[in-house]
């Protein structure tokens, strides 16, 4: 046993074959991640050009190409693959608490940016050394900018458009329609260098009743990355049960993104000093004159006194993924209510079948091929710092995740069949799908899956 495991950890060390997992061309570690920095920064260049051929200010495409060129090497390394994410904290941001009170210098409060993004976004209220604490403005650099990006969601399929930009400036040769209907673009802001209080606003007492909280972010699944790198682990196999047919695909390498779209109102921000106020839904450009008067994070007035850009917040990660797509066995299963309620059934199933919290699993629905809901993928993915291998658990599972996932369904809860309840499908993190989820129609399809008892496996491409 001992043997194993040493040869198992030393494995290419002696050899030093790890150096071609890192410079070999064309598909080493970072030489690939090289590779995605330049394009992101060429892009960036493009809109830079534009602009100086229109005569128009720049300075904050370089100061967005001076985040990617300096950002830290740990968090560079761990998101290109070259090291583990496992054991650092590379995506975490601090709320500033600027007050000079006593209580301030005690207080240190940080979150991962996937929950930050909503924890610490305007309106919110943070409860620390038995006092309230209100998130004022975006932390900014002098030399570096937020990265942004221009998105849209297709309301039909649910696809993810997303290109870099500088804030307010459009993407030329984006995506307009998707299904056959236009496609809304938004920007969403990457809060890299964290949030901060106002400094002269005093903090508040808690209350009998705490502040709800912020509606949960939405998390789309974007694409797979870096799959044919030697250190990227990927693999498909196909599931028979009975006449039916599973395809399971894992990647160590899925993008995710999380966009937190203030309940859709939206945020306004401050290009200038960072200062960011929900949005009303009164005021629908993307530029507005909504209390542009106001004052920085110092409590000085601030300059910019013209408009506020019209924003989400957001974050993009790179977890392990296990994308599911089964098949629709009858024609009763489409409708609109069917694969929310089987994504939450099957992520209920997968925390049963593993022994783990609920919260350590996310989840999302996928339509790579347009709106055709008989192509629906159910993706889920390691919802904890660097991932935890449930993903790949889950792939290796999957009989035990839908029988787990069917008995969660059963109606042991005590819900009527065609509505949900805490303790069967709903949970903070999918508010906005209550209204639909039905816990009966995804006990009947799992029903109709699982009573045949021939179940064969087959693993079709393996890359590790």
């Amino acid at each position: 046993m001992e043997r194993r495991v040493e040869d198992f950890i030393f494995r290419g060390t002696d050899d030093w074959k790890w150096v071609d997992y890192l410079v070999k061309d064309g598909e080493g570690a970072l030489v690939i991640a090289e590779a995605n920095i330049k394009e992101i920064i060429d892009e960036l260049e493009e809109i830079k050009r534009k602009l100086d051929s229109e005569r128009r200010p720049s300075d904050s495409i370089l100061k967005i190409q001076n985040t990617y060129l300096q950002k830290n090497v740990l968090s560079f390394l761990s998101s290109a693959n070259v090291l583990p994410k496992y054991g650092f904290p590379v995506d975490v941001v601090d709320l500033d608490i600027l007050h000079n009170s006593e209580n301030a210098k005690l207080v240190n409060i940080s979150r991962d940016l996937k929950l930050a993004i909503s924890e610490f976004a305007p309106d919110s209220e943070i409860v620390a050394n038995k006092k309230v604490w209100k998130p004022y403005a975006l932390n900014m650099n002098k030399t570096k900018g937020w990265p942004v990006q221009q998105y849209a969601i297709c309301k039909h399929c649910g696809r993810l458009y997303a290109y870099h930009v500088d804030l307010g400036t459009p993407f030329e040769d984006r995506e307009e329609k998707c299904c056959n209907e236009p496609l809304n673009y938004f920007y969403y802001v990457q809060p890299v260098f964290g949030f901060s209080t106002r400094a002269d606003e005093a903090p508040g007492n808690p209350g009998e009743r705490r502040k709800a909280k912020p509606m949960p972010s939405r998390v789309k699944f974007d694409t797979y990355v870096d799959e044919d790198l030697e250190l990227t682990e990927t693999y498909q196999k196909e599931v028979e049960i009975g006449p039916h047919k599973i395809d399971v695909k894992y990647s160590s390498r899925g993008k995710m993104v999380i966009v937190n779209s203030g309940g859709g109102r939206g945020y306004l921000i401050c290009k200038k000093c960072g200062y960011i106020i929900p949005k009303t839904f009164e005021s629908n450009s993307k530029k507005t004159k909504q209390k542009s008067e106001h004052k920085t994070r110092l409590g000085k007035k601030c300059e910019n006194t013209k408009y506020l850009y019209h924003v989400h917040l957001g974050h993009e990660f790179i977890t392990d993924v296990v994308e599911i797509k089964l098949p629709l066995i009858d024609k009763k299963y489409n409708q609109t209510s069917f694969w929310p309620s089987l994504l939450y059934s099957i992520m209920e199933g997968a925390s049963m079948e593993l022994g783990i919290a609920r919260n350590e699993i996310g989840g999302t629905l996928y339509r790579a091929s347009g709106e055709d809901l008989i192509n629906t993928s159910i993706i889920l993915y390691d919802d904890v710092p660097g991932g935890a291998g449930h993903a790949k658990k889950i792939s290796k599972q999957l009989i035990g995740v839908l029988e787990n996932a069917k008995i969660k369904v059963a109606g042991t809860c005590g819900c009527a069949e065609d509505t949900s309840c805490y303790g069967c499908l709903r949970s903070f993190e999918n508010q906005f799908y209550h209204d639909i989820l039905q816990r009966g129609i995804a006990y009947e399809y799992l029903s109709d899956l699982l009573q045949y008892v021939r179940i064969n496996e087959r693993i079709l491409t393996h890359h590790s």
